[in-house]
């Protein structure tokens, strides 16, 4: 067993001895040496197979504390279609203190709603709110590979000496991948499952001096993506793009967005209103009537189950276990009512009162509308 080899992947460290043991590689495999991946995450690169493993929040400060003892800078990750969700108190301490150069990724969802310049506004705008002022932005796309070279012409232009920097995000906001884009590699696990990198991976960009540390994502709390199984959270990603549903105010009429939560739309004023639901592309949003509504939300009705599939029969007991309250929130033109870990909806007409039945440990915000 070798204490000093780790996973490229992940960051554990390798041992031989116990395939039950997190870090197993074969005896043969480790005898070669050089850059080694774990069996767990090799078999996420390969097969898709997924052993789950949740880093604490104690083991997720550790590790970032210890990777920005090393750091001249943060590069922090946030996520433009779960913004909020990926709006960690733990991230936004951090970037308050260090320097950093704040990257949103996935940007290739919003390229058809939002123009650039605009979409710099609305970030730094909400930025500011947090009291957090980075040194720079960067808008990236790991899928297409847009802005990547920005973040690379950033950190050469701003340290020509050379600079180690820490990479902070919570889970599924492309850390890894934006890596793999920077270094020219593809070492580090890249997965939609939620704790893939396990410990601070360190890797080279040589040319112009810089060391990137991978710390772990973390997990993200108050959002959806922490009351379900790994194979639903996947559903919540958008999958080529967002989905934007759009609907006028009725009283009668109630939305589900599939058996996660149901809204009901409620006129203030002569205005009748009108909003668009956001969320991924493979997420079902249905319209029905406020009577048969909860018979759908509860998987009471025939075929609703296949109608409307989340959650899933493996997490479906546990989730209806949960406490569910219901909140009237007013939302104005040019505001959104967004839901963490799953979407938003933005009122274009009205103002109009909006009744929310979801698990009570969800976090509800209003912000400036994004789109």
């Amino acid at each position: 067993m070798s204490a000093r080899l780790c996973c490229a992947g992940c960051g554990v460290p390798l041992q031989d001895v116990d395939p039950g043991i997190e870090g197993y590689v074969p005896p043969e495999k480790l005898a070669e040496g050089g850059p080694l991946f774990c069996r767990r995450c090799f078999k996420i690169t390969h097969y898709g197979e997924y052993h789950p493993f949740e880093v604490t929040p104690e083991q997720y400060r550790e590790e970032v504390d210890a990777a920005l003892k090393k750091a001249g800078v943060v590069l922090a990750i946030f996520d433009i279609a779960d913004f909020e969700g990926s709006f960690a108190p733990e991230i936004l301490d951090i970037l308050r203190e260090r320097d950093a150069i704040v990257v949103i990724n996935k940007i290739d969802l919003l390229a058809r709603e939002k123009h650039p310049s605009k979409l710099s506004a609305w970030v730094g705008k909400r930025l500011a709110e947090e009291g957090v002022v980075p040194l720079d932005m960067a808008f990236t796309s790991t899928k297409t590979g847009y802005g990547v070279s920005g973040i690379y012409k950033r950190l050469k232009t701003r340290f020509p000496d050379g600079v180690t920097a820490a990479v902070l995000g919570v889970t599924n906001t492309g850390k890894s991948s934006i890596i793999n884009r920077l270094t020219g590699q593809k070492r580090i696990t890249v997965s939609k499952y939620p704790g893939t990198t396990r410990k601070a991976i360190k890797t080279a960009i040589t040319d112009i001096k810089a060391t990137i540390l991978d710390t772990p994502g973390l997990i993200a709390r108050g959002g959806f993506t922490d009351l379900l199984c790994a194979q639903c959270v996947q559903r919540l990603i958008p999958s080529s793009g967002l989905k934007g549903t759009e609907f006028k105010g009725a009283e009668d009429r109630m939305i589900l967005i599939e058996r996660l939560l149901w809204l009901r739309p409620f006129r203030v004023g002569e205005i009748k209103p009108a909003f668009t639901v956001w969320c991924a592309d493979t997420l079902h949003v249905h319209e029905t009537g406020a009577k048969k509504g909860p018979e759908l939300f509860l998987g009471d009705l025939p075929g609703c189950r296949e109608l409307l599939p989340l959650p899933c029969e493996h997490c479906g007991a546990d989730y209806r276990k949960r406490k569910f309250t219901k909140l009237r929130k007013t939302v104005n033109p040019g505001e959104d009512l967004v839901i963490k870990g799953l979407g938003w909806i933005a009122v274009r007409r009205g103002p109009v009162a909006l009744e929310v039945c979801l698990p009570a440990d969800v976090d509800v915000v209003i912000r400036q509308s994004l789109l």
